[in-house]
């Protein structure tokens, strides 16, 4: 009976000591003891600007240079040696122009794009992604360069031929097409406003009236640039009373 241990002593007897580290996670520093633990490597990423532009192949080692993908005119990118604020400013200015702005950041197409003023079948390449946006505003050019009613676009032809050429473009209603086309005429207005305040201008009127009696007139404003290039633009199509000289000299000086 003397060697029989009570039975509460068993229940409530701490666990047998043992070598066990009383830190669970002294061990595993135990095992790296003596050892330098090495560091994860820094991935230094590049900056995004170089997305939109496209490297000269062609160009010295000691000077490369890359093209921007919108205007095509080149910079300096030797990274060591130049910054990319220039870069970062240059683009803002020329993705806004352009046509080819992207929103998607991958499945980049190539597109030929045929240079401006140049002959038939010059051009370059171009690499592209679909644009909403900047397909709204190509459908918005398209109805007002070729005079058609707002109504086109909802034509059975003319979406079969969009959905063969881009299916995923959303063919946008004539509401739709007006409101652009609205938009582009303030900013072809505001364009035109900043050109004429440097040049020297020649306005010329041409007058006629329907057969409802209506007299209507419209100015036309010519000047050269400094390209010796004779140039000409609407800048007002009005509604007048009659033809007399001093109607038509009060609706051009208002």
């Amino acid at each position: 009976m003397d060697n029989i241990v009570p039975k509460s002593y068993v229940t409530n007897a701490p666990p047998p000591t043992s070598n066990l580290p009383e830190n669970p996670t002294q061990m595993e520093s135990d095992n790296f003891r003596g050892k330098k633990r090495k560091k994860p490597p820094i991935v230094k990423k590049g900056s995004s600007v170089w997305e939109h532009f496209t490297k000269i192949e062609e160009c010295e080692p000691d000077d490369l240079r890359y093209l921007c993908n919108y205007c095509w005119n080149d910079y300096a990118c030797d990274t060591k040696r130049h910054e990319t604020s220039t870069l970062w400013n240059h683009y803002k200015n020329a993705y806004e122009a352009s046509p080819y702005k992207v929103d998607e950041k991958k499945q980049k197409t190539l597109s030929f794009e045929p240079k401006k003023g140049g002959k038939e079948g010059e051009g370059s390449l171009v690499a592209v992604q679909f644009n909403k946006e900047a397909c709204r505003q190509a459908v918005a050019r398209y109805i007002v360069l070729d005079e058609l009613p707002f109504r086109h676009v909802e034509g059975e032809g003319f979406r079969q031929m969009v959905r063969v050429l881009q299916p995923r473009f959303d063919i946008p209603s004539q509401m739709t097409v007006a409101r652009y086309i609205l938009k582009l005429y303030y900013e072809e207005k505001s364009t035109l406003k900043n050109v004429l305040k440097n040049e020297r201008v020649s306005l010329t009127t041409d007058t006629w009236t329907l057969i409802q009696n209506i007299n209507y007139m419209c100015i036309t404003a010519h000047w050269i640039n400094r390209e010796f290039q004779l140039q000409k633009r609407i800048i007002n199509f009005c509604q007048i009373t009659d033809h007399k000289g001093e109607t038509i000299g009060k609706e051009v000086e208002a």
